[in-house]
């Protein structure tokens, strides 16, 4: 991770807004690539994009940089919001966000959708019909 963005989560930490502002725009094209392909809407997606970053900000305190790197707990923020959103609205989850998810990630989706969560064309997935 580089320097400047392990000083602007330790400014933020500390309640500086305009460090945890650079944060986002050095970070809100990621996190929107990855909400975008799980829910397929441009609208739906900039709404993600922001609750994940209020998400990232009341809970700056609990990131960690020994523990994992800032976009692997943005992309676990983003993808929970996501998938919580999908569910909610009873939307189908895509070949294309299937493939978006961590193999572990996919594995526990997969049994959620056997198990009855829709989940779009998850035969194709389980038979490899592509």
């Amino acid at each position: 991770m580089r320097i400047e963005t392990v000083k602007l989560i330790n400014r933020s930490k500390e309640g500086d807004k305009e460090a945890f502002g650079q944060l986002v725009l050095d970070y809100s094209n990621y996190v929107y690539s990855v909400v975008f392909r799980l829910v397929n809407n441009e609208p739906r997606a900039e709404d993600l994009v922001q609750e994940t970053f209020i998400k990232a900000w009341r809970n700056i305190n609990l990131y960690s940089v020994k523990r994992s790197k800032f976009t692997t707990w943005l992309f676990t923020i983003a993808t929970r919001l996501s998938i919580d959103w999908m569910k909610t609205h009873n939307e189908w989850l895509s070949l294309a966000a299937c493939r978006t998810l961590r193999n572990h990630q996919f594995q526990h989706y997969l049994r959620l959708a056997i198990l009855g969560w829709p989940v779009f064309d998850y035969w194709r997935i389980i038979f490899g019909l592509g």
